[in-house]
């Protein structure tokens, strides 16, 4: 088994995204201090709050330093279940190129 099949295989057990009627977005939970925010990119139930209980962590986002970690596997995931990111989740993906652009036409 890979970490990939174990990853998902790890979504595919969790009780708390098998239930049914749950709509889940990609959003930014803030961490860290006064005047240095790290953020936490988490598949969460859009009824929580920011700071509300998530279904997954998926990843992190210093804006300071300008750092990135992305869960690809689980992020894909989501996303293939209809998870929706928020605008500043979606910029970040899109930086990231998890999405493919497509070409404008000239």
């Amino acid at each position: 088994m890979t970490i990939h099949d174990s990853i998902l295989n790890q979504f595919h057990t969790s009780s708390k995204f098998n239930q049914r009627n749950v709509m889940v977005k990609l959003r930014l939970k803030r961490c860290g201090r006064k005047q240095r925010a790290i953020y936490r990119i988490v598949a969460i139930d859009v009824r929580s709050r920011r700071e509300g209980r998530d279904l997954q962590k998926v990843g992190f986002y210093d804006p300071i330093q300008n750092q990135t970690y992305l869960n690809i596997p689980a992020i894909r995931y989501f996303l293939e279940k209809g998870a929706q990111p928020t605008g500043t989740v979606h910029d970040i993906l899109r930086k990231a190129e998890l999405f493919k652009v497509k070409e404008r036409p000239s």
